[in-house]
């Protein structure tokens, strides 16, 4: 028989949570197995809050907790605070419970009923559905290969994916089926953004011997409306010199800022360490890699940033010309790399 405990972190989470709670209470299992759910609810600023202590007063399954942890636009910081938050989850399970498995599941997924009964009929240590958004496949962060190859939003999504199978991966994300056995060796969330949550939870627990599966024949749903929101794919930006004068960056130079944008914060420091020709291209237009970015936001009903783009004359030595030109034969070198990332700041109006 097998007893789940499912772990979600939910913030302003009135817009999905009373169709999370349907979803759970619809799940299909076998007879003798059963969930409890322990939910995490941190810095809402809507009543997710109360409606979670209303909840676990009507159904006795449901332990609640709080953890503030804040925002933050740097990558690195919000992944360490998603992971306190991660972590804290994992600690309301009860010592004295009596579970064989642990559910991860982000409480905004849409699911069929017998996704969980699917997940644990495969009876294997780490299993995860494919998650679908759109016509995308969603979690390409997560998902890796065993030698650390991300899969793609777009088909054939990875050179080895077979439709209707169990497929040994490196890492999986977004919900994870995981035995209690990986819990009681200590392996938590690492608070990092390339190899830690839950693709460093996967990593540790290969290190133990345990085995990582994506199921391909059980998917899941993302919502579209909540991704799109925090999309930004410019097809033309319009820029300012020091000088006042405009003019209209190129076609690729906009998509290449857009897609390093493609955040739910716009993260300077994935910005600077993100496609370098990018910024190699804007130091050889505009004989500078300063940008001034100044982002309004409009919320409802769906997320639109308008972007007013300021270049900046470039610093010290680099206004010399034959510096300039110096430092583009010199491309390669990585302190040049990274002298023509040197400044960047963005300024966000919500």
């Amino acid at each position: 028989m097998a007893q789940v405990v499912i772990c979600s972190l939910v913030r302003d989470g009135m817009a999905y949570i009373l169709s999370y709670r349907r979803q759970l209470e619809s799940l299909e299992l076998n007879e003798g197995d059963g969930w409890r759910l322990c939910i995490l609810e941190g810095d809402s600023r809507d009543s997710t809050w109360e409606y979670l202590v209303q909840w676990a007063s009507e159904d006795s399954r449901v332990t609640i907790g709080r953890e503030c942890v804040g925002d933050t636009a740097e990558i690195e910081d919000r992944a360490a605070r998603w992971a306190k938050a991660g972590n804290a989850c994992f600690n309301m399970i009860l010592s004295e419970l009596q579970y064989s498995h642990v559910l991860w599941l982000e409480s905004d997924l849409c699911f069929p009923p017998e996704f969980l009964k699917r997940l644990l009929a495969h009876n294997v240590d780490i299993v995860a559905p494919i998650i679908w958004l759109g016509g995308l496949f969603y979690d390409s962060w997560g998902f890796r290969d065993l030698n650390g190859k991300r899969w793609t939003g777009t088909a054939p999504y990875h050179p080895d994916y077979r439709p209707m199978s169990l497929m040994e991966m490196g890492s999986v994300g977004s919900c994870v089926l995981f035995r209690r056995e990986i819990l009681d060796t200590g392996i938590r969330f690492k608070g990092t953004y390339e190899n830690g949550l839950l693709v460093g939870l996967c990593h540790d627990a290969r290190a133990l011997g345990f085995k990582v599966f994506a199921d391909t024949s059980t998917a899941i749903i993302h919502p579209s409306d909540n991704w799109e929101a925090q999309m930004w794919r410019p097809s033309q930006i319009v820029i300012t010199n020091a000088e006042g004068s405009s003019s209209t960056m190129s076609l690729d130079n906009a998509r290449s800022l857009g897609l390093q944008m493609n955040l739910p914060f716009l993260d300077p420091a994935v910005m600077l360490s993100a496609n370098r020709r990018f910024w190699k291209n804007l130091y050889r237009s505009y004989q500078t890699n300063r940008l001034q970015i100044t982002v309004s936001a409009k919320v409802f009903p769906r997320k639109q940033y308008h972007v007013n783009v300021h270049i900046e004359p470039p610093d010290l030595l680099c206004r010399i010309p034959i510096v300039r030109h110096l430092f583009l034969l010199s491309w390669r070198l990585k302190i040049v790399q990274k002298a023509f990332r040197c400044a960047i700041s963005i300024v966000i109006d919500n």
